[in-house]
């Protein structure tokens, strides 16, 4: 927080406002997602089963329909989409402790869903439009940390929430990104509506209809082979502490494995705070790939030592490496998109960016799928391959964009 609150200032008084309201999205996220199950089948008596398929179904909406909030971002008033995103996510949280039928259930979520992405990605946008590329690389990173603390910050206020009442959550929840909207409104006149003056520059981006639009971006190599990379490396990175829940549980008592869960988590999240904005600020457009490799290198380094070893000391230097990865990757690859990006499509290719979080789904099911089937080893020695071949798409997906001269 001591850094963030010393870089924060150099930016434009929007730019701030836009990453604090990550980051109170973030707190309200993290406040009733761990609980959500709970209240599922506490409240409404619905099975474990059936409550991890609404919940899945509404993550993996949102995700697939990223491309479609990215490609309304472009051509839509910008603030208009982040009020209102704001909004909708506001009172779908409000009116959630209401509802009992599974099917509203999956529709609010799907809608809670779909408004976070398109949060995310207006953002990014606005970062990549209103400040220069190192600069814009700097507020991606700071608005990472900020939501990581808010990772952290909002399960122990949903656990003081939910001894007061199970729908508490859901009700601050709400009446925080009510706040933050307001703030917003405030600040809002200071924020670029879109790329050319207010309008979208006239031409090519408005002449295509969603379907020419999806060939473009499938005809690039470049986004494509570095989303495909990005799905393979989110697997590792992104579901670290799920696939290590996972490892714990299958062959250490429970209150141990929740013990060593907290450790890895506590420490994955101190590493990633720490670093990350100091990476940031030196990665050049230039270095991508060398960073790419440090991470898929780091990680895999984490990950042969958990082939052979789990003990405290061995488990803490994985962590380390695979959290170093992690620090490095995520950057990198926003700046090369970013970099890859006119700025009349920045919306539509960081939509099409964000299905990298599809390896958040896949991850959990091919890990418990090997744990039951194989061994832990195999498992993670499974992983070092998928990052093996997440090098090999960063590498495709950089070669093509040195050929086209674009980066």
């Amino acid at each position: 927080m001591k850094v963030t609150g010393r870089i924060l200032p150099k930016f434009p008084k929007a730019v701030c406002v836009i990453i604090l309201c990550a980051f109170f999205k973030a707190v309200a996220y993290w406040a009733l997602t761990p609980y959500l199950p709970m209240y599922l089948g506490n409240r409404l008596g619905i099975s474990v089963e059936n409550s991890g398929y609404l919940i899945g179904l509404g993550s993996l909406s949102g995700t697939i329909m990223s491309i479609f909030c990215g490609f309304l971002i472009d051509r839509c008033d910008k603030k208009k989409i982040f009020s209102l995103s704001l909004s909708v996510m506001a009172v779908s949280y409000l009116i959630f402790p209401g509802m009992s039928n599974g099917f509203l259930i999956l529709g609010v979520l799907i809608v809670i869903n779909i408004a976070s992405s398109s949060l995310a990605i207006v953002t990014n946008a606005w970062f990549s439009i209103m400040l220069s590329e190192e600069e814009s690389t700097k507020a991606f990173s700071i608005k990472y940390i900020l939501e990581n603390i808010g990772a952290m910050v909002g399960p122990v206020l949903g656990t003081v929430l939910v001894k007061l009442d199970l729908r508490f959550p859901f009700y601050v929840a709400s009446a925080s990104l009510v706040l933050i909207t307001l703030i917003f409104f405030v600040y809002s006149k200071a924020l670029v509506s879109s790329p050319v003056n207010g309008k979208i520059d006239v031409g090519k981006t408005e002449d295509l209809g969603i379907r020419q639009t999806m060939r473009l971006l499938v005809q690039d190599k470049r986004l494509l082979y570095f989303t495909v990379g990005g799905v393979l490396s989110m697997m590792i990175y992104g579901a670290l502490v799920t696939f290590m829940s996972l490892f714990f549980s299958s062959v250490l008592p429970y209150d141990e494995a929740y013990r060593r869960v907290a450790y890895i988590s506590a420490l994955n999240a101190a590493i990633v705070m720490g670093l990350q904005y100091f990476v940031s600020a030196v990665i050049r457009k230039k270095t991508i790939m060398r960073w790419v490799r440090f991470a898929v290198g780091s990680m895999m380094a984490g990950l042969i030592i958990l082939i052979f070893r789990s003990d405290m000391l061995w488990l803490t230097a994985a962590i380390v490496l695979l959290s170093f990865g992690e620090v490095a990757i995520v950057p990198a690859e926003y700046l090369f998109i970013i970099k890859i990006t006119p700025k009349e499509q920045r919306g539509v290719y960081l939509g099409a960016q964000n299905m990298i979080v599809l390896g958040l789904s896949i991850s959990p099911v091919l890990c418990g799928y090997l744990l039951k089937e194989a061994t832990a080893s195999m498992m993670f020695a499974v992983l070092c391959v998928i990052l093996v071949f997440s090098l090999a798409f960063y590498q495709m997906g950089y070669s093509v964009s040195e050929k086209s001269e674009t980066i």
